[in-house]
């Protein structure tokens, strides 16, 4: 939970929303990079297993809402599309979902999977009229690494 704004953009006199500056931003705020640190409250629960020694796979659950309702959150490098919120009952940014896998080959190659899916909330849904956002996104990615 971090800080946000008690007003609107139109009233405020101070801005309230903490600068998350440089932070972690895979492990902080879902590795889909949708929602940003800054009038963030998230939950996380989450295992992770290593069914070989060189092999780990993880499933991630997040859920996302706006510490104060009338503050703008700040959207994540992936996230442009869900930089407006609503600030009257929308508290709720959404929830996401992660799946990943890594499997490390002699040598020091590494390949790493995710898959993710974001499930706009209250927040975000309705916050430009006229404009339907509640569909979800999804999100693939496969990394090779070589290590020397």
């Amino acid at each position: 939970m971090d800080s946000g704004n008690t007003e609107t953009q139109g009233t405020q006199t101070k801005v309230g929303t903490y600068d998350p500056y440089y932070y972690d931003k895979i492990n902080a705020a879902g590795l889909m990079q949708i929602i940003g640190w800054g009038n963030l409250t998230f939950y996380n629960a989450g295992i992770t297993a290593s069914p070989t020694d060189q092999s780990s796979v993880g499933l991630q659950y997040f859920m996302f809402t706006k510490t104060e309702q009338e503050g703008a959150m700040n959207p994540g490098r992936f996230g442009s599309m869900v930089g407006a919120t609503k600030v009257v009952d929308g508290k709720e940014l959404g929830q996401e979902i992660d799946l990943w896998a890594e499997h490390k080959y002699d040598g020091g190659f590494t390949i790493l999977t995710r898959l993710g899916y974001f499930m706009p909330g209250s927040a975000i849904k309705g916050a430009i009229a006229g404009v339907e956002r509640d569909s979800g996104y999804t999100q693939a990615m496969i990394q090779g690494k070589m290590s020397f």
